[in-house]
């Protein structure tokens, strides 16, 4: 609090003025000495124009019920680690506010950045995290715990792609996720692979799904990944490709070798379709090696296979 108290508890209980500048003088106190909101008082004569002292602490008298009944309800959702739930009280609380034409307050808009932040690795919500956390910030004094808690959860967007020098702005920005995503190394990263529906009995087929998720098919697909998260900001690539296990004879009709062959894939502009193409060009060669020394069999199975944290 700005204001430095004149008086000892003591003197307070005999009626001390709690105007009174600390050097002694009966002037009342100027409006620079007042705390500001969200600052701490003693009583609303500490506190600026407009404002009330409650619970120790500047407050703005004007509130809407109705936006303070869906921020307790998105407590509750937190308390109940739903943090969808959560988002969505949160949300309807700021635009409650915002509909009353009264500015939702700072601790608010970090509860809702807090929740949004939880679902970071989607664009849409690690945007609308830093908006309602930039705009907590503005609104909470320096020095705050709310303002702390803020800066905490804004640390967490960087690995999103959070560009910190927007902060700096005394107004929202329109985008905050405007830098490369930081990327976890790809040795953090892990790779699964499954068949959609029935799995093949043969072992060349549980044999394919366990080199599928070697050290070195991960390598492969690294830069497939890594592409797929720079463009979309979302930490898991997950894509389904077709394989046909097969054998072609020789020119005696005697067993040559085993093929394994992946089916074509559907050309597309988007990361989903860069990740498809990119994928299948990395597992060709892969595929063609490991059906070379491989047994006689026959099946199929289009895989889902999944490359994040």
């Amino acid at each position: 609090m700005k204001l430095v108290f004149a008086c000892a508890v003591v003197l307070l209980a005999a009626g001390c003025d709690p105007s009174a500048k600390a050097s002694g003088e009966g002037t009342r106190l100027g409006d620079e000495q007042r705390s500001q909101l969200g600052e701490t008082c003693g009583t609303s004569l500490h506190c600026a124009a407009g404002l009330r002292c409650l619970q120790q602490t500047c407050r703005s008298p004007r509130t809407s019920t109705l936006g303070e009944f869906h921020a307790a309800a998105g407590d509750t959702s937190i308390a109940a680690n739903d943090v969808d739930m959560a988002i969505e009280h949160y949300t309807e609380a700021v635009n409650t506010y915002e509909a009353d034409k009264i500015e939702p307050p700072a601790q608010l808009q970090c509860k809702l950045g807090a929740a949004l932040t939880e679902r970071r690795d989607d664009s849409v919500m690690g945007e609308r995290a830093a908006r309602a956390l930039h705009r907590c910030l503005l609104g909470a004094p320096a020095g705050s715990s709310v303002r702390a808690s803020a800066m905490r959860h804004l640390s967490l967007l960087l690995e999103v792609g959070l560009d910190p020098l927007l902060l700096a702005r005394t107004e929202p920005a329109d985008t905050y996720l405007t830098k490369a995503p930081q990327l976890p190394s790809i040795a953090d990263v892990k790779v699964t692979a499954k068949a959609q529906g029935r799995e093949p009995g043969s072992r060349t087929y549980a044999e394919w799904i366990e080199h599928l998720q070697t050290p070195a098919v991960k390598q492969a697909l690294a830069p497939c990944w890594q592409a797929y998260v720079k463009e979309t900001r979302e930490a898991t690539m997950s894509v389904t490709l077709s394989f046909k296990y097969s054998f072609r004879l020789d020119q005696y009709d005697d067993f040559d070798r085993s093929t394994l062959v992946i089916g074509d894939v559907a050309p597309g502009s988007d990361a989903a379709g860069a990740a498809r193409t990119c994928m299948k060009a990395a597992l060709d060669p892969i595929a063609d090696n490991y059906s070379r020394g491989s047994s006689e069999a026959t099946w199929r199975a289009n895989i889902n296979i999944t490359v994040g944290e």
